[in-house]
């Protein structure tokens, strides 16, 4: 079998941590994300809008 690129050679214990990283990086990532909240004017203009339209975002 005929490689088309050099291949990386790398130590496993380099791998597991890059791995561990991700993991914890994306982890962080979502917490961030949960912690993000509405700014209260985007609420009011939401309710404004399905007042006005006489709706709610649940109708079909």
């Amino acid at each position: 079998m005929k490689l088309s690129s050099n291949p990386v050679v790398l130590p496993i214990s380099d791998l597991n941590t890059w791995y561990k990283l991700s993991v914890l990086s994306q982890k962080n990532k979502q917490q961030q994300i949960a912690q993000l909240s509405t700014p209260d004017w985007v609420n009011k203009n939401v309710e404004c809008i399905k007042e006005y339209a006489n709706r709610t975002f649940l109708d079909v």
